[in-house]
């Protein structure tokens, strides 16, 4: 039963009130504690609806500073180990803002690379399909061939196959007139060129056009990241206010990025399809998953630079042009 003090009944906000305060389940801050703390992002959960549970949790915790416990629940349960460490890597200066925005822009990256990697599936499929079409296309073209020259041979006039003339040669007084000559084309005796063999088997055969390649192939050296490689051939480049190791490699043809380096960028701008295929000094061959227009600085310089991204564990690789640039 509700109480009421004197003259509560008549006063409409204080009944409104008692009405919510009788409803509204009892709070435990305890019980709201642990479920808060409990949160982890799921297998397939997105991170904003992650944040957006922990906030409603967070309201009946009663924290003194709710802002900094709610990211030690991000950093806690957030599901990505690289959004993790780059998150503690911020240290004391990390914000809420910051921290929603780092998870937000990896999240978005995952999403362009899956993107882009099923765009250059349904390539490679196109690729293949058209491949065996034009396989099947280049059976077809020589069982033709070899069709047309069979009906070319059994349908001919009857005819001597040797001069292609009246086979009794009855002008001829019955003989042959080929018979001691050589022909022009085969150079082979006793017969003319009107009706050699080897004559209409080229004039009827088909010539295949040989299949080119629309990937653009580059060298590139494919070496094993080395953390503790210091000579004149490594430098540190700046990307997206992130120093980069890079190995610099007169002879690569290309710029490469792996996949991991790129990840912890956070780079939230467009990726582009890539046409090439990388090719190592050992004749291994590598196509890329995508490629990126990033302003990278060195020292003063400060150029727009290309990068191919490669999913493989091996250094970032800087070309001798870039480097002079």
């Amino acid at each position: 039963m509700l109480q009421w003090g004197e003259g509560e009944k008549d006063d409409p906000s204080k009944v409104l009130d008692k009405f919510a305060n009788y409803i509204r389940p009892r709070k435990n801050k305890r019980i709201a504690r642990h479920r808060f703390k409990e949160r982890k992002q799921g297998v397939t959960e997105g991170f904003d609806h992650f944040v957006k549970d922990l906030r409603l949790l967070l309201m009946d915790c009663e924290y003194g500073d709710p802002d900094d416990m709610l990211i030690d629940a991000i950093i806690a349960g957030v599901r990505e180990k690289r959004v993790q460490e780059r998150l503690l890597d911020k240290g004391e200066d990390l914000t809420l803002p910051k921290a929603i925005e780092i998870a937000q822009q990896f999240e978005l990256s995952q999403r362009q690379i899956k993107i882009v990697r099923e765009e250059e599936s349904q390539v490679q499929a196109v690729k293949v399909k058209t491949k065996y079409q034009t396989a099947n296309k280049k059976t077809f073209q020589k069982n033709q061939a070899k069709f047309v020259q069979k009906e070319m041979y059994v349908n001919r006039p009857k005819n001597c196959p040797s001069c292609g003339k009246d086979p009794q040669h009855k002008w001829n007084q019955g003989k042959c007139p080929a018979k001691g000559s050589v022909c022009s084309y085969c150079h082979k005796p006793n017969h003319w060129v009107a009706v050699c063999r080897k004559r209409s088997v080229n004039a009827v055969s088909v010539q295949l056009q040989s299949e080119t390649e629309d990937e653009e192939m580059l060298s590139i050296n494919i070496t094993q990241t080395d953390e503790h490689s210091d000579d004149k051939w490594t430098a540190d480049i700046e990307i997206l206010s992130q120093k980069m190791p890079f190995r610099i490699d007169t002879g690569a043809k290309c710029n490469t990025l792996t996949l991991s380096s790129y990840q912890r960028l956070l780079h939230d701008g467009e990726l582009k399809c890539s046409n090439r295929v990388l090719k190592s000094y050992s004749n291994h061959k590598l196509k890329p998953i995508a490629a990126v227009d990033l302003l990278t600085k060195y020292k003063d310089a400060e150029i727009l630079t290309e990068f191919e991204i490669v999913d493989i564990s091996q250094e970032n690789v800087l070309s001798g042009a870039t480097a002079e640039a």
